[in-house]
């Protein structure tokens, strides 16, 4: 194992940790956009 070696797989696992964490934010969003629509669908009734 060269260190340029340990470099390149600390940075492909901190980019997928990235991704990851994105998507998982993007599913959040999503989430409280459709909550958010629902409360304004009952307050207008």
């Amino acid at each position: 194992m060269s260190m340029y070696n340990m470099w390149t797989i600390i940075n492909i696992l901190s980019i997928g940790t990235i991704v990851v964490a994105i998507i998982r934010v993007a599913k959040i969003v999503r989430h409280l956009e459709q909550d958010v629509e629902s409360i304004k669908k009952e307050l207008k009734r």
